[in-house]
């Protein structure tokens, strides 16, 4: 059984994420590709309720939180933004001087 503090609420220790039926039985999800429903998860685990607009997530992160490769990661990202589950606040870039991974917004 789950301790709970002074006021009777239990006392969470881990986070977790949180999938409403409604997204899962929308068409939309459905037709997802498995790798882009594994990217969403990993995209919300990064959600910690009041960061959306500012999740960092580079196309070489995707490919390793999915083990696949960097062309697989590309297509799963686009495949989550062509059907409306995120878009992009601040597109990254990589060179010498200044690298910086993609800002996403959860919508």
């Amino acid at each position: 059984m789950a301790k709970t503090n002074s006021k009777g609420r239990s006392k969470q220790t881990e986070s977790f994420v949180k999938l409403p039926r409604f997204l899962i039985k929308s068409m939309a999800y459905k037709a997802l590709r498995p790798f882009s429903k594994n990217l969403f998860v990993e995209i919300l685990y990064f959600y910690n309720g009041n960061n959306n607009g500012e999740i960092f997530m580079s196309i070489r992160m995707a490919a390793s939180l999915l083990s696949c490769a960097n062309n697989t990661a590309q297509r799963a990202l686009d495949d989550l933004i062509d059907k409306g589950f995120i878009k992009v606040l601040k597109k990254g870039s990589f060179n010498y001087k200044k690298r910086h991974a993609t800002e996403w917004i959860i919508t």
